[in-house]
Formats: structure tokens, C-alpha cells, sequence
């Protein structure tokens, strides 16, 4: 495959030279070299004040974000967002609705383990779901709120339909 230079660069045509059917003495493969620092050097050279570019800033970043519109459309007072624990379930419960899968036989519970090995440790954060009969399964709460179709769909076919 021959690298072709585009629009006739410098650095194209260094390229094409150092393509493997090429052939250069080590006196071209110098030359190359000091070439291709060249090049950078102008490269990275931070051109005058005079011939940078304007910057021109488009018409809608030019809004004045203190207009009276935008300040009351904004809630007076931020709310905390919600724990991990009650963000989970409250996705997992709303995918079993949206599912057509009965609540009325899962509890939800959220706990979290430490988890510890000889480099560190880190937190597991677990969402178990349980039935009356006495059985459960755990899911990541993270990945639960993630995904909570998946989450759904796995309660209801090992927990519901067993």
C-alpha cells in the first residue's frame, strides 16, 4: 500500500518517502529527520496576534442568562438528589410496572459490602429482591438503576415464574 501525500505537505511526502518499498541512504534518513523537527517546530510555534483567527461567538451563546424568563423557570431550591438506594428501586419498581410484573410479591431491600483483598478494597453496592416463600436474588444497585429492564425481567423469571 503506497501512502500517497495529501495536497502535495511536507509531512506526506516525508511519509511517502519512508513508505517500505522506498529505499533512503542514511544521509536522506537525516535529512528526514531534521525535516520532520522542523516541521513540528513550526508547528507548535504559537503564531503573532495579528494573524490568529477572530473568534466570533455564535448569536445564541451571546444570551444574557440572567433574564427574568429563565430565573423564574428555575426551581427555588435545589433538591438533594436521591441515594442510590431509593434511585435502584424506585427504577426497578417502575420497570415492573411498565413490564406488566406484579409488586405485590417482592420486597426490595439495599445493603452494601466491603469488600477487602490484600492490594485495597472497595464497596459493594446490593439490591436484593425478595419473594414470601423465602427466595431472593441480588443485583448490583448500580448497574440496577443502569438498567432496570434487565433487573425486571430477571426478578420476574427467576423469583415470579419458578
Amino acid at each position: 500500500m503506497a501512502i500517497q501525500p495529501a495536497n502535495h505537505s511536507p509531512l506526506g511526502a516525508t511519509l511517502e518517502r519512508q513508505s517500505p518499498n522506498a529505499r533512503a541512504t542514511a544521509s536522506e534518513r537525516h535529512t528526514q529527520v531534521l525535516e520532520f523537527k522542523r516541521l513540528w517546530a513550526a508547528s507548535a510555534a504559537d503564531p503573532p496576534a495579528a494573524e490568529r483567527p477572530a473568534v466570533v461567538t455564535p448569536k445564541a451563546a451571546q444570551i444574557p442568562t440572567s433574564s427574568p424568563v429563565l430565573e423564574h423557570a428555575q426551581p427555588a431550591a435545589v433538591d438533594a438528589p436521591l441515594p442510590l438506594a431509593e434511585r435502584s428501586m424506585n427504577a426497578v419498581k417502575q420497570a415492573m410496572m411498565n413490564a406488566g410484573i406484579p409488586l405485590d410479591g417482592v420486597s426490595f431491600s439495599y445493603r452494601e459490602e466491603l469488600v477487602w483483598y490484600p492490594g485495597g478494597n472497595w464497596v459493594n453496592h446490593m439490591l436484593t429482591a425478595s419473594t414470601s416463600d423465602g427466595r431472593s436474588i441480588d443485583f448490583s444497585a448500580n448497574l440496577a438503576e443502569r438498567s432496570p429492564h434487565v433487573t425486571a425481567a430477571e426478578i420476574d423469571s427467576f423469583l415470579l415464574k419458578a
